[in-house]
């Protein structure tokens, strides 16, 4: 084989690459993702994971063993924690737990803001006229998060408190949340879930529950958290059309009362048109 033959296939061979790339036929290269580890950054985020499931705190040695770190290295991540107001020590005694700092700038977040703002006035005037608390919940991390609690004026009543989570797939609010997002964002949520060893199985008619959330707007159901609690929840929209966070009442029948549980939920749907006009949204699903 001559030289010249040699680069006359060479040649060849680059134009037909050439024109693949031109017709989009040349093979694509697979792309991975980089990760950057960030070994402090890591073991951080899981001192905060570990402790935002222990009520009663943890030892600086017992979240060393938990997390599978010397005491050396996981005492210079809680001092920098401790040090950012992140976590606290529990007196007497040297547990450790966390702060509502996480939860503060969360809430602290102008989208959260401006819902907070909208939401509790009329939450506040909607317990006055019914002499029922409710409570506000948006989605967390795989979690159902309370981010606004009004009590009720009566002097019995039932309450959720602020900060509490809850499996997404086993609560009202979850529910309603679902019931108003796309598939695609709703399968996401329940992936995350899933993460959590700690959380129920998916109800098998999980789907026709939100279909019938869909079509009814809103949702009465039994409690499963309080049995003789009847909740009702509704979600308020936010610009983009979708359910930012579920209006809920846990509905607790006593002299005081002012509504019945027939008249709950066009009350309770009312209060978030209102909620959702305010905020420029449009009451639907996506």
């Amino acid at each position: 084989m001559t030289k010249g033959s040699t680069k006359r296939r060479g040649a060849a061979k680059s134009a037909r690459q050439d024109q693949a790339e031109v017709t989009g036929q040349a093979t694509a290269k697979p792309q991975t993702k980089t990760v950057y580890a960030v070994p402090a950054l890591e073991k951080g985020l899981d001192v905060i994971e570990l402790l935002s499931s222990q009520k009663d705190g943890l030892t600086g040695s017992q979240i060393a063993t938990q997390l599978g770190r010397s005491p050396g290295e996981i005492f210079r991540i809680m001092s920098c924690l401790e040090r950012r107001r992140f976590i606290e020590r529990l007196q007497p005694g040297e547990r450790f737990a966390l702060t509502v700092r996480l939860l503060g700038l969360g809430l602290a977040h102008p989208p959260v803001d401006r819902l907070l703002t909208t939401a509790i006035p009329a939450m506040q005037d909607m317990a006055e006229r019914m002499y029922q608390s409710c409570h506000l919940a948006m989605y967390n991390a795989g979690k159902l998060l309370i981010v606004a609690q009004v009590p009720s004026p009566a002097s019995i009543g039932f309450q959720c408190r602020r900060g509490a989570q809850f499996p997404i797939a086993h609560s009202i609010s979850g529910r309603i949340l679902m019931a108003f997002r796309n598939p695609t964002e709703r399968a996401l949520w329940l992936r995350s879930a899933s993460d959590d060893p700690s959380a129920p199985p998916v109800p098998d008619d999980l789907e026709d529950r939100l279909e019938q959330i869909r079509r009814d707007g809103y949702e009465l159901s039994s409690s499963l958290v309080c049995p003789g609690v009847m909740d009702a929840s509704a979600p308020v929209i936010d610009d983009s059309g979708n359910a930012i966070a579920a209006l809920t009442v846990p509905f607790v029948e006593t002299l005081e009362t002012r509504v019945s549980l027939d008249d709950l939920p066009r009350w309770l749907c009312e209060t978030t048109r209102d909620i959702s006009q305010d905020l420029g949204g449009i009451r639907g699903s996506t």
